[in-house]
């Protein structure tokens, strides 16, 4: 297992890539993407087997529940530094804990085809989903420029309490 620190726009992290997958749709704020198979989330008695592709784990060193994790391409586990970074400015999944002491749980949302064609005339804001400790979802906008990996987490809980 690979392993090292790394600086972000939205700060230091402590990184490591695991063998095992990730599947970001069973992790709700409060999980973390650990282990061979997801939490039995539903309480059906049923775990979800994880598919075979490597993940990249990032975790702030100073809270651990605010951490990020990104599915690594083609099953890749030596990334360059460079490769690194790029992937961790743009997780499948990020948590951060606000002032209270609750856990967000932040997700990329997919940008419609028509969006994309537009982006080199104008630059839209990115779109994340977001919900509070198993609490319903809704969409908010990153602020501008910003990548979920990039944005420090003063600023997203900004956009989550706008």
């Amino acid at each position: 297992m690979a392993e090292g620190r790394i600086e972000l726009e939205s700060g230091a992290w402590r990184w490591r890539v695991d063998d095992l997958a990730l599947a970001t749709e069973a992790y709700g704020a409060g999980r973390r993407p650990e282990g061979d198979v997801d939490p039995d989330v539903e309480g059906d008695g049923e775990e979800v087997e994880r598919p075979d592709r490597p993940s990249l784990f990032l975790e702030d060193p100073d809270d651990p529940e605010h951490w990020m994790a990104r599915a690594l391409p083609d099953g890749r586990v030596d990334p360059s530094e460079d490769e690194l970074r790029e992937l961790a400015r743009e997780p499948d999944l990020r948590q951060i804990r606000d002032e209270d002491g609750s856990l967000w749980r932040l997700e990329p949302v997919d940008k419609p085809e028509s969006v994309l064609e537009d982006v080199a005339f104008e630059r839209s804001s990115v779109k994340v989903k977001v919900s509070r400790e198993g609490g319903p979802e809704r969409v908010v906008s990153l602020p501008d420029g910003g990548m979920l990996g990039t944005v420090p987490r003063e600023g997203l809980l900004q956009a989550i309490h706008a």
